[in-house]
C-alpha cells in the first residue's frame, strides 16, 4: 500500500495517507479494542476460527473475507460450507468472487501438481450421505493400520480431508507426525467405504519418578507430552508424569454431519478401546463455552486454563481430563482440586480478559477454599521460591501466605516489599512492576519476586521460633 500511495507514511503496521488509514490488528486485539473502520479487510480467513470470523460481521458493516480454500492455508470446502452457512443468515446478498489462475507459477505446473500429491495438499472431502441415510447400527470405529492406509490412496486422502479442516492450523509435518510417530493412534468413524469422522491420539507420560519430578520443577520439558507435562508442572502434580495418558489431538467429523452425535458416539467408542494402554485421557483446545460443554457431556473436565490468549483465535487454552482407572482418578482429583480452589484467584487475574459467556460458565467451577495455608500451598509455594514453577500457576497460596503474613514484611528491604506490594498485594501488571522497581524486564521482576519470598519465609521462621 506504501508504494502505491505518494507521500504516504508507515509505521508500526499503521499507513497514513491525507485523511485515509490503513492499519493492520490482530484477530484478538481487534475484537478485544473494536477499533471504528470504514472497511475491514481479512486475509487467510480461513486460519481464524469461524467464531471469530461471525464476530467480525457483528461489528464492521462492510468486511472483504479473502481465503485460499485449498491445501494447508485454507480448510478446504469444510470452510467454505460452514462459513457460507454464516454469511446467508448475517448477510444476505453477499458477493463470491474466485481466483482461478495461479499467482506464482504456471497453470498446471507439473510440481505443483507432484507436491500437493506428495503432501496430500490436494485432499478434499468425501461426498457423504445424508444422514437420514446412514444407518447407526452398522457404523464402526476401526484402529487404523497405517501400512494399509499408505497402500490406500483415496481413504488416505478422506481422512486428512477430515483432519485438514477440523484444525485451522494444519501443517505438512503433520501428515509425517500422523504416518510415523508410533505413540500416534488413528480411529476412524466409517459407515460402508465413507469415513464420517477421525481421532487421533497421542500416547504420552510413563516417565520414571525422578523425570517426573524434574518437569515439575521446570527442569525437563519432553517433547510430544503436552498433556503429561502440562499436569505435572502447569497443574502442580509431581507424579502425573509418571502416569500414561491418550491425549486426543484431533477429533473430526464430516462438516455436512456435524450436530447429529456422531462425535459423542466417536469418542465414547475411543475412551472405551484406550482404557487398555493409558490411566487417562485428555484434551486441550482454544476453549469457548461450547466445546467445554461437549468434553463436559463425555465425561471430561477442567483442570488448567492457559494464561494468554491465542492471538489467532482470541481463546485461552483449555485443557480437560477424564481418569480411566484408580492411578488416573488420583491425579485427577489432586489437579482438578487445585484448579477449583485456584481459579477464583485466576478470574481476577490472568484469566480476567476471558470473555463473559466463559467467565458465566467458570463460576460454578470455583470452590471456596480455607484461608489457612495447608501442607499442599506450602508446598506450592516452595515450588515458585526454590524451582521454575510461574508465578501465575501458584499465585493463590502466595496471595494466601502474603495475606496472613503481611506483619513479616516490614524487615525486607525495600525492593523486595514493593515488588510484594506491586505484583501480589495490589495486583499490578507485570509491565508494572518492572517500571516501579525498574527492573531491566519480566524476568529480573520475577527473580525478585521469587527472593522477596524467600526472604518472607526466612522472617515468617525466625519470628515463629523455627
Amino acid at each position: 500500500a506504501q508504494r502505491v500511495c505518494a507521500n504516504a507514511s508507515l509505521s508500526h503496521g499503521h499507513l497514513i495517507s491525507g485523511q485515509a488509514s490503513l492499519q493492520f490488528r490482530a484477530p484478538d486485539a481487534l475484537l478485544l479494542e473494536k477499533p471504528s473502520a470504514d472497511l475491514l479487510l481479512v486475509d487467510e480467513a480461513s486460519a481464524i476460527p469461524v467464531q471469530l470470523l461471525e464476530q467480525f460481521l457483528q461489528f464492521y458493516p462492510m468486511v472483504v473475507f479473502a481465503s485460499t480454500v485449498h491445501g494447508y492455508e485454507g480448510t478446504g470446502r469444510g470452510f467454505a460450507l460452514k462459513f457460507s452457512k454464516i454469511l446467508d443468515a448475517n448477510r444476505p446478498g453477499w458477493q463470491l468472487f474466485k481466483m482461478e489462475m495461479p499467482v506464482r507459477w504456471a497453470q498446471g505446473d507439473p510440481v505443483e501438481a507432484w507436491i500437493d500429491k506428495l503432501l496430500c495438499l490436494d485432499t478434499e472431502l468425501q461426498n457423504v450421505p445424508d444422514i437420514d441415510a446412514i444407518d447407526r447400527d452398522k457404523c464402526s470405529v476401526q484402529l487404523i493400520d497405517r501400512g494399509q492406509l499408505l497402500k490406500n490412496d483415496s481413504q488416505l486422502s478422506a481422512l486428512f480431508a477430515l483432519l485438514v479442516n477440523a484444525h485451522y492450523r494444519t501443517q505438512p509435518s503433520d501428515l509425517q507426525h500422523l504416518m510415523d510417530d508410533p505413540d500416534v493412534r488413528v480411529y476412524t468413524l466409517k459407515y460402508q467405504d465413507y469415513i464420517l469422522g477421525a481421532i487421533l491420539i497421542n500416547e504420552e507420560g510413563g516417565f520414571d519418578k525422578d523425570l517426573s519430578e524434574k518437569i515439575y520443577k521446570g527442569e525437563r520439558r519432553p517433547a510430544g507430552n503436552l498433556l503429561a507435562q502440562t499436569l505435572t508442572f502447569h497443574a502442580g502434580c509431581k507424579a502425573a508424569a509418571t502416569q500414561k495418558y491418550a491425549r486426543i489431538m484431533r477429533i473430526a467429523i464430516h462438516p455436512e454431519l456435524q450436530g447429529n452425535g456422531l462425535g459423542s458416539q466417536l469418542l465414547h467408542d475411543v475412551i472405551r478401546r484406550e482404557r487398555q494402554y493409558v490411566s487417562s485421557v485428555g484434551a486441550s483446545f482454544g476453549a469457548t463455552v461450547d466445546l467445554v460443554r461437549f468434553w463436559q457431556t463425555a465425561g471430561f473436565e477442567l483442570v488448567r486454563m492457559g494464561f494468554t490468549r491465542d492471538h489467532a483465535s482470541g481463546t485461552h487454552s483449555a485443557v480437560m481430563h477424564k481418569p480411566l482407572n484408580e492411578q488416573g482418578e488420583i491425579i485427577h482429583k489432586e489437579v482438578r482440586g487445585r484448579f477449583r480452589r485456584y481459579l477464583a484467584a485466576w478470574m481476577t487475574g490472568p484469566l480476567n480478559d476471558l470473555s463473559p459467556e466463559m467467565k458465566l460458565h467458570l463460576q460454578k467451577e470455583q470452590q471456596t477454599d480455607e484461608k489457612m495455608l495447608t501442607t499442599d500451598d506450602w508446598n506450592e509455594i516452595e515450588s515458585f521460591t526454590y524451582s521454575s514453577r510461574s508465578y501465575e500457576a501458584v499465585m493463590w497460596p502466595i496471595i494466601k501466605l502474603v495475606q496472613l503474613h503481611a506483619a513479616n514484611m516490614d524487615n525486607l528491604p525495600l525492593k523486595d516489599r514493593q515488588v510484594i506490594q506491586s505484583r501480589i498485594m495490589e495486583q499490578n501488571s507485570w509491565a508494572d512492576t518492572v517500571r516501579l522497581i525498574n527492573a531491566s524486564g519480566k524476568a529480573e521482576a520475577l527473580q525478585c519476586l521469587r527472593q522477596a519470598i524467600n526472604l518472607l519465609l526466612i522472617e515468617i521462621k525466625a519470628n515463629s521460633g523455627g
